[in-house]
């Protein structure tokens, strides 16, 4: 928190400072010590806040904050604004990706509705772009929500690539064709 206080905006310094803080809010648990966990998710919040500040064009931090938002309270509108911000700044980055899915799997439907051109988006950029062991991670463990999405975006690459994630790993569950 003294790097918002110093207003450092030193990319580097930044950057080991967030890894730093998802860290915290990792190790946190709002069951077990609420209190603990709130104040990890205001300053999580107030730092990614301040890190757009000095780069508002880092497609990661978008992401961050809305993971953090996320957790903190769903709210669909806000949720599918910050997504599309990281999507603008990072659309093909698979490390950057990765936090957006995180997101996605744990969305509800109202805030996936409310997202839907950025959730088609990403779908579509990793199922063309990834490889099929990076595309069965990220779509691991989707949430029932994001089911759906998933299917549909199936329908619309090749066959044979659709074959060859599913012989990768990909969950059976999210075929086309399943119900």
């Amino acid at each position: 928190m003294a790097l918002i206080e110093d207003d450092e905006c030193r990319a580097d310094i930044l950057r080991a400072g967030l890894t730093v803080m998802l860290a915290n809010l990792d190790r946190q648990n709002s069951f077990h010590r609420y209190e603990a966990w709130a104040a990890a998710m205001t300053d999580g919040d107030a730092y990614v806040v301040h890190a757009i500040g000095c780069t508002p064009t880092d497609g990661d931090l978008w992401a961050r904050l809305a993971m953090i938002r996320l957790a903190i309270a769903e709210n669909p509108d806000e949720l599918a604004w910050l997504m599309q911000r990281s999507i603008e700044y990072a659309p093909a980055e698979y490390a950057v990706l990765v936090p957006r899915f995180v997101v996605w799997r744990k969305a509800s439907a109202a805030s996936l509705a409310a997202a839907q051109d950025a959730v088609e988006a990403d779908l579509l950029t990793l199922l063309t772009y990834a490889s099929a062991k990076q595309i069965a991670a990220t779509l691991a463990d989707s949430g029932t929500s994001l089911k759906p999405f998933i299917r549909a975006s199936l329908r619309l690459i090749p066959r044979d690539r659709r074959d060859g994630l599913f012989a990768a790993g990909l969950d059976p569950d999210l075929r086309p064709d399943a119900p």
